[in-house]
Order: structure tokens, then sequence, then C-alpha cells
């Protein structure tokens, strides 16, 4: 749907032939297939990282679920999340919560986080443009100005940073760090994405990707808790300092 609002704006301003769109949708079938495949990549390994954790994350993800049901946004036993009364007795035996039960956590809290973000104004910073273009497939790039003005810009913006943040730093992380470090939603996503950068932490996570096979999944799981930690701790810091001065990704990058 994303594509094809794109292609009908850039038809619509003269930088693509109506006759040409059905070919260029054709010639990006392998990429979307490929962007499928590295997105259930990282929902997987973001499952792992959260696994990896163990029981030690339940007051955590307790304190989450019940933010959630305070709200409106959660129903725990429709969605055969354990009560409070059950979460009790899984700390006392050390019992992690299941797979299937953190999938529905991590789903619930990026829905959540991309609602807030929208609401905010980080998808106004003009650091993402650059993650709006990468959104979208290679042969797209060409219509960059097009992108821009995409009725659905801010939400493309929502979708991909409430995935990364989820992804590499947890689901319960964006409520605890914005309490922790008292601020709002722009600044954390600010801060988040400045530690990334100044902290070449994607450099530090593709590079433990590359191990995949190569070293024992253990191992390469606590790289990955490594990196995740320094992000987690970068972004606390970052954060406070966003809150007080209100600025953006690319002045915090260039402070």
């Amino acid at each position: 749907m994303n594509i094809k609002i794109l292609l009908g704006g850039a038809i619509a301003s003269g930088h693509l032939k109506a006759e040409d769109r059905n070919a260029l949708l054709k010639s990006m079938t392998d990429e979307v297939a490929d962007n499928v495949l590295r997105h259930n990549y990282d929902q997987t390994l973001a499952l792992t990282l959260q696994q990896a954790e163990g029981a030690d994350a339940l007051d955590a993800q307790q304190a989450f679920m019940q933010h959630l049901v305070s709200i409106g946004k959660l129903n725990r036993a429709v969605e055969y999340l354990p009560d409070d009364a059950r979460m009790a007795e899984m700390k006392l035996q050390g019992q992690p919560l299941s797979r299937p039960e953190l999938a529905v956590l991590t789903a619930y809290s990026k829905l959540e986080l991309f609602d807030e973000i929208v609401a905010s104004t980080a998808p106004d910073d003009a650091f993402f443009e650059r993650m709006l273009v990468d959104y979208f497939p290679t042969p797209l790039a060409q219509f960059e100005e097009d992108m821009k003005g995409h009725r659905l810009r801010r939400d493309i913006i929502a979708t991909v940073l409430s995935n990364e943040i989820v992804n590499m730093a947890g689901p319960t992380f964006p409520d605890r760090l914005r309490a922790a470090a008292e601020c709002d939603t722009a600044a954390m996503v600010t801060a988040f994405e400045t530690a990334r950068h100044v902290f070449r932490l994607d450099e530090a996570w593709k590079a433990v990707e590359a191990l995949d096979l190569k070293i024992p999944a253990e191992a390469q799981t606590a790289l990955y808790q490594e990196i995740a930690l320094v992000l987690r701790r970068q972004t606390f810091w970052l954060a406070r300092r966003a809150a007080r001065t209100e600025t953006t990704v690319g002045g915090m990058i260039a402070a």
C-alpha cells in the first residue's frame, strides 16, 4: 500500500509515467521478499534476546502488562498472558515468560510505541528523511522528493522506529526509559537514534550478525546483549539531555 501511494504521487508529480508503473513494481519483487525475510529475522532475534533475560525480566514485564491493562489496551486473559497471581508463582519458580508470550508482549509494545511516536514531534526531525528513503525498495530512491510528500510519511517513520527500538532494546524499555529519564517520547527517540550513531552500535550489531553459524549461538546472543546494554545506558543519559534542550538527532550528534 505504501509503495502504491508513493507511485501514485510520483505519477501525479510527473516523475513517473503511468505506463512504467507495473514494470517498476515487478522489478522490486525480489527485494520486497528479502525485506520480509529481514523483518522475520529481526523479530526472531528480538525474541531470542528477550528469552535470554529469563526470569530476571519478570518484574519489568509485569509492570508493562499492568500499564497496558490500566489504559485499556490489553486483556491478559484474552491474550493468554499470566495474571499477577501466576506471575508471583513464576518469580518464585524462576520461570520466565514463554516465547509466544514474549511475542505478544513485543507486538503490544510496538503498537503502543507507534501511536506515541506518531503523536510526538519525532517523525518531523529531518534526520529521519534518510530512514524514509531506506524503507522503500532501492529502485524507488529516485522518488525521494515524492517520499517527503507521502501522506503516511510520519506513520512509516514511526513504524521503523518502533520496530528498531523494541527489537534492539526490548518491549519494556520505552516505558522504563521515559520514567527513569523523565523525558517524553520525542526525547527518547532522539536519544536512541543519537546513541546508535555516536557509538556506531549499528555497525557493532551487524558485525555480530555476521557471526551467524560461525560461533556458538549462546556466545553470539551474549554479544548482542552487551550491545543492547550499551544502547540502553547511553540512551538514558542522552534522553535526560534531550529532555532539557529539545534538540534534534543531528543537533545532538554535532554537539
